[in-house]
């Protein structure tokens, strides 16, 4: 069946959908199983837009900088809990180490010091 109009067949559709609603998530299932790369792709995609306001490319920009604390490869987009502002990219352990530390400059320049404390120079 051709569709002249796109708003009709878009509603034909949507009827169908609304009307059959296992057969979507059966259809949906094998397609995602069928199709695990594009699914992959789609996923991170939404999650960087979702959860940071980013685009792959923005977030391939950031990253590819490399870590903004040891310069070692950035594999993490970095940002405020509390506000959702990126920062950066980070590499896993430097992400890791200021969440550990709850993003607290002063609990950063406490664990400096106490490795100093005990031996570690700058």
């Amino acid at each position: 069946m051709a569709y002249t109009d796109l708003k009709k067949m878009r509603a034909t559709k949507a009827k169908w959908r609304r009307a059959n609603p296992t057969k979507v998530r059966a259809m949906l299932a094998n397609w995602r199983a069928a199709n695990p790369e594009k699914v992959r792709a789609g996923d991170a995609k939404r999650k960087l837009k979702r959860n940071y306001g980013l685009s792959t490319e923005q977030a391939s920009a950031l990253l590819f900088n490399g870590c903004q604390i040891c310069g070692g490869k950035a594999t993490s987009i970095d940002h405020d809990h509390d506000t959702r502002k990126v920062r950066g990219g980070l590499c896993g352990n430097c992400n890791s180490g200021i969440g550990m530390l709850k993003d607290s400059p002063l609990l950063l320049v406490k664990a400096a010091a106490y490795l100093m404390d005990h031996g570690k120079e700058i």
